[in-house]
């Protein structure tokens, strides 16, 4: 197995939002100057659109690149919906071919929605042992993750954050003066003494890293996938921490995100003059849309609700107005609102303080007013859209888990939470299973006076032969929704894919609900 570092990213290719018409495709070269995007129908490979992408030589974002196709090109025709696409980028001075891949157009309008489709998520990817070598477990999920995939006909991906980790493995982190200073940048003592600039890229870097192997390029260049900011995208517990909110890390907060937007952000949105306050996004996919919370860009300790800015509220409220007809919403929150139940996350952190995460979880003191203006949000939305199907998609707590939530009193409708994580960073046994007591011991949710109350639980897996404590389960693996007709209403069914307890490299459905 090669070492932490020997293999990095040269040149790679990718595909990010995806729509009706046109999709955005990036791209990372080794070297700049002018490249060819051919793009062309999957079952006509004569009709290739060819077009000119110059990337410029003094760019600061480590030679990579997106771009909208076809409207950033005059006179290309627009993409068909629901079509499948092929592209290829080549450099054009030595012809040298960055890598191809596929995407597939989404539906014109609600109506055309397939009958039955599914989605993917996942999150964690840090497949590094402590020693730096490749975790065999880790390359063994990842060459699996092509194929579930495949067989599931996912439509898109939700990389539900730390696609890479800045902090692991120890001895190789970022935050390592040693390692920092002799191995990243030796001008510097460690990396809060680095400039905006030089976090910016040692952070590239770690994409190029992270992202080495073959599978995961493959996923990455063959689905739309719509990312999200994490901690370990930036530090670990990312502004859980008040020295966080301090000059101390203000460079690595700016030169994190940067790199981020710049292997990331950039899939779903152009790159202004200066990146938002916060990341957050949403899109639509027939009738089905997506709402993606940034919750870590304005993320602060015990000020206003602590987790999202007014702004990303406001814009939340919008989108569950805008999009009420929808069959199904997904909102994306990296971290999951239902883990820890309150009293856990508040003893845990009077006792351990800040040398467990339980500060960064929705459940703890300062951070409910977040969760709460969350849920009764979702809880009045639902109260008047009672059919629509809505799922929270999570990632971050290291363990694959589904959540029913009951609300109590109006028409009761369920709110829906499902975790994947993680796809490759496997915790050892024993932290693994104390991870998994949280979830086990969650069961009711008060979100103040006057507020709506809710009842949770774990949902049970449906096959026989699997029993009700995989649910949470602690191995590798990765999170398919499906999505099913069902007349004036669609069903949604949960599946979790990694390996089973006794480690056999076999896939298998660690549970599924029935529809919803």
């Amino acid at each position: 197995m090669p070492k932490f570092g020997s293999i990095q990213v040269k040149n790679m290719v990718a595909v990010g939002a995806a729509t009706a018409r046109s999709a955005r495709l990036w791209f990372r070269t080794e070297v700049a100057g002018r490249h060819e995007l051919a793009v062309w129908p999957r079952d006509r490979p004569n009709r290739v659109a060819r077009v000119g992408v110059d990337v410029p030589a003094d760019n600061d974002c480590d030679n990579t690149y997106s771009v909208t196709f076809p409207d950033d090109f005059a006179g290309q025709a627009a993409l068909l919906p629901q079509n499948n696409y092929r592209f290829k980028v080549t450099r054009v001075a030595d012809e040298t071919p960055l890598g191809e891949g596929s995407f597939t157009t989404s539906p014109a309008n609600p109506a055309d929605t397939p009958a039955k489709y599914s989605i993917a998520l996942m999150s964690c990817h840090q497949p590094f042992n402590s020693d730096g070598d490749m975790s065999e477990r880790a390359v063994r999920m990842l060459r699996l993750v092509p194929r579930v995939l495949s067989d599931h006909q996912a439509k898109y991906v939700l990389m539900c954050g730390d696609q890479i980790y800045a902090d692991a493995p120890g001895d190789f982190s970022l935050l390592n003066p040693h390692y920092f200073s002799t191995k990243v940048l030796p001008s510097r003592k460690s990396l809060l003494e680095a400039t905006a600039a030089e976090v910016r890229r040692a952070y590239q870097e770690r994409y190029r890293t992270f992202w080495s192997m073959n599978e995961l390029r493959h996923v990455y260049a063959n689905y739309p996938c719509y990312p999200i900011l994490d901690d370990h995208e930036i530090v670990d517990d990312w502004g859980s921490l008040p020295v966080h909110n301090s000059k101390t890390y203000a460079n690595v907060f700016r030169g994190a995100r940067e790199a981020y937007f710049d292997y990331q952000g950039s899939r779903v949105a152009n790159r202004q003059a200066r990146l938002p306050r916060s990341l957050h996004y949403s899109f639509e996919w027939g009738s089905l849309a997506t709402f993606v919370m940034d919750l870590r860009s304005e993320r602060r300790v015990g000020v206003g609700n602590g987790l999202y800015g007014k702004g990303q509220e406001n814009a939340l409220r919008r989108f569950l107005l805008q999009h009420a007809d929808k069959r199904v919403l997904v909102i994306v929150a990296s971290v999951p609102v239902i883990h820890l139940p309150s009293w856990l996350a508040d003893i845990g952190h009077s006792i351990v303080g800040n040398h467990v995460d339980f500060a960064d979880h929705w459940s703890y003191a300062k951070n409910r007013p977040a969760r709460d203006t969350l849920l009764r949000m979702l809880h009045d939305h639902q109260q008047q859209h009672p059919k629509q199907r809505v799922v929270l998609a999570s990632g971050d707590v290291h363990i694959g888990c589904a959540f029913a939530i009951h609300w109590k009193g109006g028409t009761k409708p369920i709110l829906y939470q499902f975790t994947s994580s993680a796809v490759s960073n496997r915790l050892k046994q024993t932290t693994a299973y104390f991870s998994g007591l949280g979830p086990k011991l969650a069961s009711n949710i008060d979100c103040g006076d006057d507020s709506p109350e809710a009842r949770v639980n774990l949902i049970k897996p449906r096959k026989a032969e699997y029993h009700a404590e995989n649910n949470p389960f602690g191995g590798l693996n990765i999170g398919i929704i499906e999505v099913s007709d069902n007349g004036d209403h669609s069903n949604v069914n949960f599946k979790l894919i990694g390996y089973p307890p006794d480690e056999q490299w076999d896939h298998r459905e660690m549970f599924q609900t029935g529809p919803l």
